[in-house]
């Protein structure tokens, strides 16, 4: 399915594409894109984190932003940089505001040593301030696609 620049290529696993392209948990995507420039995995399973489809859409300028918890098979990656959220932690990549909004439970913990003896935790990430979604361009964008 594609609506303008939303792209849900399988279940999770989804692309949006206008000043910046973001992907969050690619999964079967086979072609080489290599065009991510920011990749949002939330948790390890392998329908969320796909190894494959990583590498056809990472480059040399991908940021990776994840829980805390996949750090150790996130690390075994290269990319440009690399962000790990804690539950409810904040993050500004360029005008992108990223909040992990999942919360630990009782049990769990921010030390990453216990997190990964701990059962797993999934992110849920809000992203916000995007600053590809200005409305000056989208209206734009709009009226180049209805022929005005």
């Amino acid at each position: 399915m594609n609506v303008d620049n939303i792209e849900v290529n399988t279940q999770s696993s989804i692309r949006i594409s206008l000043d910046k392209v973001l992907y969050f948990d690619p999964y079967k995507i086979n072609d080489g894109m290599y065009d991510a420039d920011i990749i949002f995995i939330t948790h390890s399973h392998y329908d969320h984190f796909d190894l494959d489809s990583i590498n056809n859409i990472k480059n040399d300028n991908t940021i990776v932003v994840a829980p805390l918890s996949m750090k150790y098979e996130i690390d075994k990656i290269h990319f440009k940089d690399y962000i790990y959220l804690n539950p409810n932690e904040e993050v500004m990549i360029d005008n992108i505001k990223i909040n992990d909004k999942n919360e630990l439970s009782n049990n769990e913990s921010n030390n990453i040593n216990e997190l990964k003896s701990s059962r797993e935790r999934k992110g849920s990430f809000l992203v916000e301030s995007l600053p590809c979604f200005n409305s000056e361009k989208l209206q734009k964008k709009e009226l180049e696609r209805i022929g005005l």
